[in-house]
């Protein structure tokens, strides 16, 4: 396993609404320092009369949750934790595939830009050389407003020194498959582009079995800023 030493460039919410704003998307970002988790704190800004889409990042979540209430470690700034809250209209059907449409979209951009081996283990992880890598959540609102709340827990650039015994052997950093650093900003202003976009394509189109997740960054790699390809 590679090592080096582990840093990345602190988060940066101007630089990355800056990056978002080029690419035509205006979405809020709200950052807390700490906060007990992303997820609930899109449910009070949401029952606050927050319109949504909007985007809630953490450096760290104190009760952070995945799929079935299970806890989320997330004790480390260099990772990336955001819910981003989408309006929702539609067959909930649908939204049983958003996972795994997010979930590949994801995987096939840090493959195709950062060279790794990435996949998703359904119905709601990304694994690399069977380690978890990432971890995500979907819940629905439909009081006050029909909305949906999407969950991403990614390590990026946290060191395996601090994570708890039970995680060593089981979780994989990004930074620890590239055997480099991360750009964390940039590598945010992609995910984010690459979820806003590609919710909107899967909400669009008329039949679900026209969804190709490896055409699809393809063609958003060769339209974004050279930036956003993390080269």
């Amino acid at each position: 396993m590679n090592t080096h030493a582990y840093t990345s460039d602190t988060l940066d919410i101007e630089a990355i609404t800056q990056s978002l704003l080029k690419m035509g998307h205006s979405v809020p970002l709200f950052f807390f320092d700490s906060i007990d988790s992303t997820m609930d704190e899109a449910r009070r800004f949401i029952h606050s009369g927050v319109p949504t889409p909007f985007i809630i990042a953490a450096g760290k979540q104190t009760a952070g949750r995945g799929r079935m209430g299970r806890v989320w470690f997330a004790d480390d700034a260099s990772n990336f934790y955001f819910t981003f809250s989408l309006p929702f209209k539609g067959d909930l059907h649908r939204l049983q595939h958003l996972t795994l449409w997010v979930g590949e979209l994801f995987a096939t951009y840090l493959n195709a830009v950062l060279g790794l081996e990435v996949y998703l283990k359904i119905p709601n992880d990304l694994h690399a050389g069977g380690q978890k890598l990432a971890g995500m959540l979907v819940e629905t609102m439909s009081d006050p407003v029909h909305a949906i709340n999407f969950g991403i827990g990614l390590n990026v650039n946290s060191d395996p020194k601090t994570w708890p015994n039970e995680l060593k052997d089981v979780a994989v950093s990004l930074s620890q498959l590239a055997g480099k650093p991360i750009p964390f900003n940039r590598l945010a202003a992609a995910l984010i582009t690459l979820m806003v976009e590609g919710y909107a394509f899967f909400m669009s189109i008329a039949s679900l079995d026209r969804l190709d997740p490896r055409a699809y960054v393809e063609s958003r790699l060769q339209t974004w800023p050279r930036a956003l390809s993390l080269r």
